[in-house]
């Protein structure tokens, strides 16, 4: 009874969030949102610590035994995804800060 309890309360959640209409960020936005990330530091640092901590842990320790591939390809994908975030956002505060002084060269993201 539990278990049914259980899996018709989790059906009725899923029904509502699949109803809910979310909202996407326009150009402005997102050029905005990641021009702010870049300039704080500490996104920063995330962005080059786990760029480090992901290339640490493909190479692994000397005399381990290698990961799988498919776990290598995990870390070769997420540490793609975090390098691309990093440069989007750096093109972003580019951009806004030509728009700034009135520069005609922008870079599209």
């Amino acid at each position: 009874m539990r278990k049914l309890l259980a899996r018709i309360g989790i059906w009725l959640i899923e029904l509502y969030l699949s109803d809910t209409k979310r909202e996407a960020l326009n150009e402005t936005q997102t050029v905005g949102l990641l021009s702010q990330l870049w300039e704080n530091p500490a996104f920063r640092n995330y962005v080059s610590d786990r760029n480090q901590k992901i290339i640490y842990t493909m190479v692994g320790l000397p005399g381990a035994k290698p990961e799988p591939r498919d776990h290598f390809f995990e870390l070769r994908g997420q540490r793609l995804e975090i390098l691309e975030l990093g440069v989007k956002a750096k093109i972003c505060f580019e951009r806004r800060i030509k728009d700034k002084s009135g520069l005609s060269t922008v870079k599209k993201v």
